[in-house]
């Protein structure tokens, strides 16, 4: 059979047979960019085909447990689920599990509701559990046990069993190197691991609230060093270099609006003792506009989601509300290197 517009057969040698490829190649190509912009934009990276790295962060508070599940795929996270569930007076006290039945039984509540069983998990200790030193140590010889030996001459009041994390730095002088430990008592940190696990989720990391803090506020502001940060009962200043946190303060306070004179008087005090850290400005989270004119140095405001992507069904939850207490969750469900 010929075709109408030329002499040749309808095969690979018909220019129109080639018109009729590169124009079906041409709506293909744009229905397949259209199907990726809806994948992106409507479906929100909710079904990633490659999920590199799923966590549940868990963060207990006195107050109540904040657990967020976060997908990270190549430089990207979406916050795909939040939850949040209040726990009775007492549970939690200066740090410690009081009530472990109570705590145990919610956190298992939530977890099956939420369907997190099964789920990466990382958990923090609160600062006030925790020791932080700077130790100096033979550059050939650092290793869990000589870490834990120099502790003890340091702190001979910590007895029994303790967990460490530590981190070598620095140039190595005179045979020596600098050593930054983060220590806990065992005890303590198995009360929190038992309880999650129980609960059917899998703890793969014991983190400090501090450093998930400033991993939630600062990852995407590499050259921060300061920030601040309020909840509804506290506000938090932390102070650190690429190393460490050198400046960690907590006001417990009501009244934020009250607390700010006092604030900032204590941060200019650190200004001072520690002149090391170029205060150009601290990243902020949590606060209300009456703490926009801050005179120490310029704030950088921000939400805690810039940046990343946010499923519906995170906003759509009841803890979205709250969402301005999930820092410490949400820096624990980040990549967590660092452990204690």
């Amino acid at each position: 059979m010929g075709c109408k517009k030329c002499q040749y057969h309808v095969g690979l040698h018909c220019p129109a047979f080639f018109d009729f490829l590169i124009v079906s190649a041409f709506i293909r190509g744009c229905l397949c960019v259209c199907a990726g912009f809806w994948f992106k934009e409507v479906v929100r990276l909710t079904y990633w085909p490659f999920r590199s790295s799923v966590w549940l962060g868990v963060d207990i508070q006195p107050d109540g447990i904040y657990m967020i599940k976060l997908i990270k795929n190549k430089k990207s996270y979406l916050v795909e689920q939040m939850a949040y569930g209040a726990l009775p007076v007492g549970v939690i006290e200066a740090g410690k599990v009081r009530h472990g039945a109570l705590l145990k039984g919610m956190l298992l509540e939530m977890t099956v509701t939420h369907g997190f069983q099964g789920l990466k998990t990382a958990i923090a200790l609160p600062a006030q559990m925790v020791r932080r030193e700077r130790l100096r140590l033979p550059w050939n010889n650092v290793n869990e046990e000589t870490v834990k030996a120099a502790l003890k001459r340091e702190w001979p009041e910590m007895t029994g069993e303790i967990r460490v994390d530590f981190l070598t730095h620095g140039q190595v002088l005179e045979g020596l190197v600098q050593v930054s430990v983060t220590a806990a008592r065992e005890k303590h940190v198995c009360q929190y691991e038992a309880c999650v696990r129980e609960a059917g989720l899998d703890v793969k990391v014991v983190d400090v609230d501090i450093y998930a803090l400033q991993r939630a506020l600062c990852w995407n502001f590499p050259h921060a060093n300061a920030l601040l940060y309020g909840t509804d009962h506290s506000v938090t200043l932390l102070g650190f270099d690429e190393k460490n946190v050198l400046v960690f303060h907590q006001w417990e306070v009501d009244d934020r609006q009250a607390a700010h004179e006092p604030i900032l008087a204590s941060v200019q005090t650190y200004q001072s003792l520690y002149p090391q850290l170029p205060w150009r400005g601290m990243v902020a989270a949590g606060l209300k506009d009456e703490w926009r004119d801050w005179q120490a140095c310029p704030l950088y405001h921000k939400s805690l989601f810039a940046g990343m992507d946010v499923s519906e069904t995170a906003q759509l939850s009841e803890a979205w509300v709250k969402r301005d207490a999930f820092a410490v969750a949400l820096g624990l469900a980040m990549h967590v290197r660092r452990k204690c």
